[in-house]
């Protein structure tokens, strides 16, 4: 033991004795207690600490800056880029960590405003589509709605009567309806026309009551009830005129049918199913004309010419003295009475209704032949034998009646000669 004291007492002097330079005393140094590995960590450790106490600078600097010293300042609200902003920086920090802090700061707003901006940017934008889409889908319906107006206004709104037709234009039908399938239909016998009880004008059909314009009119306003109705006469009257008989049935009663009130249409459809004999369907549109309108007096005209036509005059007569127009407003319809009253032998009636008709129009030999007839069958033959020579005297009397007229006027002679 004592010589291993003397060893350490020995190194221990060595240690104290060592001087600075000379290799020999170099050698004997004993070797440190420290490792090399951790003097080269000592440093890093330095520099971590370093970095904590910048963070925890940092740290402040955020929390003090929006309050008490900085002040950001946002260039564009939408921009993708870094947004400028001026930090004012405590005294006594680095100017380093100055500008750490406030590229730190920038990006952190930038980031957050961009991400905030873009979003309601994105919303504000779909609005706007949305609103603009309406828009233009408005502002389209409004241009149809106008070209279709300018197209109805440019279209001519026909309401003339064909000039010069004449009055039997609908007398020279097929029997057939085009090529649809329908059944043959026989047309009326034209000898009740020329019969005294009825009037020429009630013979040749359909001659229409509508006082029509010679020009072609354009409206901007909507049509009135009574100008369509008109509009669907002619255009019936049109398609018949063409052989579309079946057109021209549908166009009257469908339109008819849509508006009660339009009794030019049926009164015409009536016609032309009495034209082609289809007299009991004429008799129930007259019935359902009545009906609506009871002092409609074409209705009474047409339903007393039916019943004239299956020898009825009696109730002819009681149909049309309902409800008698003036003369000068309606002659027509004192003819048919005229002629009611004769063919029911109602002639003191006839007769003076025949007379009043000839100071409307003295060149009339239809009338002069129905007061002749009148006043033959009261036994005032001179007065007759005056009235048939009137008679025929007029060119507008028919052969039929003018052959009779000759035969009367002939007895007449005969028997006052006899006398």
């Amino acid at each position: 033991m004592s010589l291993v004291n003397d060893m350490l007492r020995d190194l221990d002097a060595r240690r104290r004795d060592t001087p600075v330079g000379g290799l020999g005393a170099d050698k004997l140094v004993p070797a440190t207690d420290r490792d090399p590995v951790k003097k080269r960590k000592a440093p890093r450790v330095i520099v971590a600490l370093t970095c904590l106490v910048l963070t925890a600078v940092l740290a402040f600097l955020l929390a003090s800056v929006p309050q008490n010293e900085g002040q950001l300042v946002l260039t564009s609200p939408v921009a993708t880029n870094t947004t400028n902003a001026v930090v004012t920086q405590p005294s006594g920090i680095s100017e380093v960590a100055g500008t750490a802090a406030t590229n730190a700061v920038a990006a952190n707003t930038d980031i957050t405003v961009s991400a905030d901006t873009t979003t309601g940017a994105l919303t504000q934008l779909e609005l706007r589509l949305q609103q603009l889409e309406e828009q233009n889908r408005a502002l389209l319906e409004a241009q149809q709605r106008e070209e279709q107006l300018q197209l109805l206004q440019a279209q001519p709104i026909i309401v003339q009567q064909p000039a010069n037709v004449p009055g039997n234009q609908f007398t020279t039908t097929q029997s057939s309806v085009g090529n649809r399938g329908q059944a043959e239909t026989p047309l009326i016998n034209q000898d009740w026309a020329d019969a005294p009880a009825l009037p020429a004008d009630s013979a040749n059909g359909l001659t229409t009551d509508m006082s029509a314009t010679t020009a072609t009119t354009r409206s901007p306003r909507e049509l009135s009830l009574a100008e369509r109705d008109r509009q669907q006469v002619q255009l019936a009257l049109q398609q018949w005129a063409s052989g579309q008989q079946l057109a021209a049935f549908q166009t009257l009663d469908a339109f008819s049918y849509q508006n009660p009130d339009a009794h030019n249409s049926r009164e015409t459809l009536a016609k032309l199913l009495i034209q082609q004999g289809e007299t009991e369907r004429a008799m129930q549109a007259i019935e359902l004309g009545l009906a609506i309108a009871p002092n409609q007096n074409g209705y009474r005209k047409l339903k007393a010419r039916l019943l004239l036509q299956s020898g009825a005059a009696i109730d002819a007569v009681n149909t049309l003295v309902v409800s008698v127009p003036s003369i000068v407003s309606d002659t027509e319809y004192h003819d048919l009475l005229a002629s009611a009253y004769l063919a029911s032998q109602q002639h003191e009636n006839a007769a003076a209704t025949y007379q009043a008709l000839l100071q409307q129009d003295a060149t009339e030999g239809r009338w002069w032949y129905g007061l002749a007839a009148s006043l033959d069958a009261l036994g005032r033959t001179s007065d007759a034998l005056t009235a048939y020579d009137r008679a025929l005297q007029q060119s507008s009397l028919n052969p039929r009646l003018r052959q009779v007229s000759q035969q009367r006027s002939q007895a007449i002679r005969q028997s006052e000669t006899t006398w």
